[in-house]
């Protein structure tokens, strides 16, 4: 009888304790200096973590979250090109006006300036600190003890599963 009444208490503290996923993701930081230099286009890579698409005529844009952007030629539906990739860290958006995509770098807003066939990509502008930091997927920001381990003139780009 004893075991019965200790059973919600039992369950309560696995709950709690037993099932917590606060810290199931740690914080991935790059310095400022090597997140705003490393923009660059590189070859098509395999999606793996998709986010939004963006059309814009025949090309499709698509995020890789938190790591860049796709770029496919879907001139031909039946069989898309895979023209390139868009190496952007802490990408999770974008928006494309003419020539110009805008996207998010972290924190930052960047707009990058393409050709029409996508040979290079340049960045035409930057503003500093617009978005927020991101949350954790399960919700969470930064704990004090991240908060005080964190190196110096450095942005929180993604969150990495432990």
């Amino acid at each position: 009888m004893k075991q019965l009444k200790l059973l919600p208490l039992f369950l309560v503290v696995i709950l709690f304790f037993g099932f917590s996923d606060s810290n199931q993701y740690e914080p991935i930081f790059m310095h400022r200096d090597n997140m705003e230099s490393v923009i660059r286009l590189e070859g098509p890579r395999i999606l793996e973590n998709p986010g939004k698409i963006y059309i814009k005529g025949h090309y499709l844009f698509i995020v890789e979250k938190y790591l860049g952007i796709h770029v496919v030629d879907n001139i031909n539906p039946e069989t898309p090109d895979k023209v390139g990739f868009i190496h952007i860290d802490g990408c999770i958006d974008l928006a494309v006006k003419g020539n110009i995509l805008y996207a998010d770098n972290a924190v930052d807003l960047v707009a990058l300036k393409f050709t029409e066939d996508f040979t290079s990509v340049e960045v035409v502008s930057r503003n500093k600190n617009v978005f927020p930091e991101f949350k954790s997927p399960n919700g969470r920001g930064l704990s004090w003890e991240e908060q005080q381990a964190r190196p110096d003139n450095t942005v929180l780009v993604r969150w990495r599963r432990k």
